[in-house]
């Protein structure tokens, strides 16, 4: 009798399990995560279009600094590995600074990736990750992969882009007009990559998920949402233009 109502609870259990299947199928046959496995999205061809659609963009000032978290936080260092997989010449420069201060880095939402501008292999894979981040997807929703790892800001090269300032596209990064810059400070030998606390949490859509689609609908209504929910962004921090990696910059 024990036996038989251990044989039936299987049964339940394996049903149960089949059921479930039907109702909800493993993610990874509908839909895909990039920033846990990178090989699903190809960063070299037009990102697809997808449900849901791109998340907002957000910009959060840095506020404190936390020697904690020079390890980077969940969705920062996902973020790398996404990067590493892609591009594996690229060297990690880290998250955290020294001295610790108010930074990006500090909170652990920030990577710096050695990419130096005077190589001509080095500059195409910098481009390479700023039209990834920055192009529209095949809906022609903007900056969708921005949107979708939460990235915040990107730095290379004297040229900074801010999902505050996103329709500018690239501006001049003024930093390096001060009488102390040099070569990192001037973000020509990598490249940083920033985070908002939603993308840095693992919390946007290249974490949880998403499906692709040739044509999902959004399209041109959604850009034009987009643009206008920029406008009612806050400015970046007066810190924004001095978030590298002061860990970098003894390195020449």
């Amino acid at each position: 009798m024990q036996g038989e109502r251990r044989r039936s609870l299987v049964v339940a259990v394996l049903a149960a399990a089949s059921s479930a299947s039907i109702v909800a199928p493993a993610l990874g046959s509908s839909a895909i995560q990039p920033a846990y496995e990178p090989g699903q999205l190809n960063p070299r061809t037009e990102p697809p279009g997808g449900a849901p659609a791109p998340d907002e963009l957000r910009w959060n000032s840095p506020h404190e600094c936390n020697a904690k978290r020079f390890r980077g936080r969940p969705g920062t260092r996902r973020l790398y590995a996404f990067i590493e997989y892609w591009w594996p010449q690229v060297e990690f420069w880290g998250y955290g600074s020294r001295p610790c201060r108010d930074s990006l880095h500090d909170e652990g939402r920030a990577v710096d990736v050695h990419l130096d501008v005077r190589l001509k292999k080095d500059r195409r894979a910098a481009r390479q990750i700023k039209r990834f981040l920055l192009r529209s997807d095949s809906d022609g929703e903007i900056w969708a992969m921005a949107r979708r790892f939460g990235i915040q800001e990107v730095i290379w090269n004297c040229h900074i882009w801010t999902s505050t300032y996103a329709s500018d596209g690239w501006r001049h990064y003024s930093t390096c007009d001060g009488p102390s810059a040099n070569y990192t400070t001037k973000h020509k030998n990598h490249i940083h990559i920033g985070q908002s606390w939603r993308g840095a949490r693992k919390q946007t859509t290249a974490y949880s998920g998403y499906s692709p689609c040739d044509k999902c609908g959004a399209g041109a209504e959604s850009s034009a949402a987009e643009r206008a929910m920029f406008d009612a962004l806050p400015h970046e921090s007066p810190l924004a233009d001095v978030t590298g990696n002061p860990v970098a910059q003894s390195r020449r």
